[in-house]
């Protein structure tokens, strides 16, 4: 990339980085999305897990640092299809001299499921010295943040948090829409106790004896409230009326896993699956992150080879608006692109940092 100096205004320095070529991000270490070795076989597989005992030990570790407490990991991981006991072991402390157990294929793919990163070490031919790397570039970026040559929000997905991870608990809200896998729970009480336990279909329809088949798919919860609510009446009279004998109400007992992509300047670009209440900043978390060359003011969510929304990050840091967040559909792309035109800000200011500049904007609006 090239510097170019813009202006200087007493101790404040302005200097503009303008992209004059990108690289494509070339993967390491046999990695592939779902944190597996590529090209092995099962054999292959339970011999890189006994030759790597300490796996056990950092499931562990990570599974403590994300703040989520047992009862979130299970529910996660039974949203996403895995049994919910099924990191059990690694949960709470670890028995004094005794190792974590050995995880398997399934043990891994469920920890990258919950976005904890890629647990699979390095063949011995690439095995360095990451105790020195981690202090290099520790030291590195306390050197970038003194210059002023920290890109500013290129690391808001690297701590670990849960503020991007979709609600797990509490009631959902009136405008979610339906879809293949929701399960929902539909009760009548008063006159009569009764209650349905009702699977949207692949082809987007419920069914319930005696009423038959409704379909919910793409509707809003609300409006599939009063289509439920519609039907029923037609069985039991008393649910309607001026003076109805019968109450019925409708909730969302589980929510479906949608598939989604994440490519461009991204951590780890691939295929992820996430709660249908995910976001768009959801899956740049489960993706590791975006780089530092990444454009953060102009995110693209793709559907159906359309934008259907764009994502800046800095309304989102600096002013807490995420209208651009939008909840994702099974399909849906998200698109970091390469970043465009920075601004370096040094001197007397809050934030010394590199900024990136939508086009139309101007000094003021940087100095805002």
């Amino acid at each position: 990339m090239k510097l170019r100096t813009l202006a200087a205004l007493g101790a404040l320095t302005l200097c503009a980085v303008v992209p004059t070529r990108s690289y494509a991000q070339v993967p390491t270490q046999g990695q592939l999305p779902g944190g597996l070795p590529s090209g092995m076989t099962p054999d292959q597989l339970a011999q890189l897990l006994q030759q790597n005992p300490q796996l056990g030990n950092v499931i562990r570790q990570k599974l403590q640092q994300s703040g989520l407490t047992p009862e979130q990991i299970r529910a996660q991981l039974a949203a996403a299809g895995y049994p919910p006991n099924l990191l059990d072991a690694y949960l709470g402390g670890a028995q004094p001299g005794q190792p974590s157990p050995l995880p398997n294929a399934q043990t891994l793919t469920a920890v990258q499921a919950l976005g904890l990163g890629t647990l699979t070490p390095a063949p011995e031919s690439l095995r360095i010295d990451t105790g020195f790397i981690r202090v290099r570039a520790e030291s590195l970026h306390a050197d970038s943040l003194a210059s002023g040559n920290y890109v500013f929000g290129v690391d808001v997905f690297r701590r670990t948090t849960t503020q991007f991870l979709p609600q797990l608990t509490g009631p959902v809200d009136p405008m979610y829409r339906l879809g293949p896998g929701d399960v929902l729970v539909a009760v009548l009480s008063g006159a009569i106790d009764q209650s349905y336990l009702l699977d949207i279909t692949r082809e987007g329809f419920v069914i319930i004896p005696q009423v038959g088949q409704i379909y919910l798919n793409n509707l809003t919860l609300e409006t599939a409230r009063s289509v439920l609510f519609d039907r029923l009446g037609r069985v039991y009279s008393k649910l309607r009326g001026p003076s109805p004998t019968i109450k019925f109400d409708v909730t969302v007992s589980r929510v479906r896993i949608n598939q989604v992509y994440v490519i461009g300047e991204v951590k780890q670009p691939g295929a992820y699956q996430i709660s249908a209440l995910g976001s768009a900043l959801t899956a740049l978390y489960a993706a590791g992150g975006i780089t530092a060359r990444a454009n953060l003011r102009q995110i693209e969510i793709r559907r159906l080879n359309n934008v259907v929304a764009t994502l800046d990050l800095y309304d989102y840091l600096l002013r807490g608006d995420k209208r651009g967040d939008v909840r994702l559909e099974t399909g849906d792309v998200i698109y970091v692109p390469l970043h465009g035109t920075r601004v370096q800000v040094t001197g007397a200011v809050l934030r010394p940092a590199i900024y990136e500049l939508k086009e139309g904007e101007t000094l003021p609006d940087l100095l805002r």
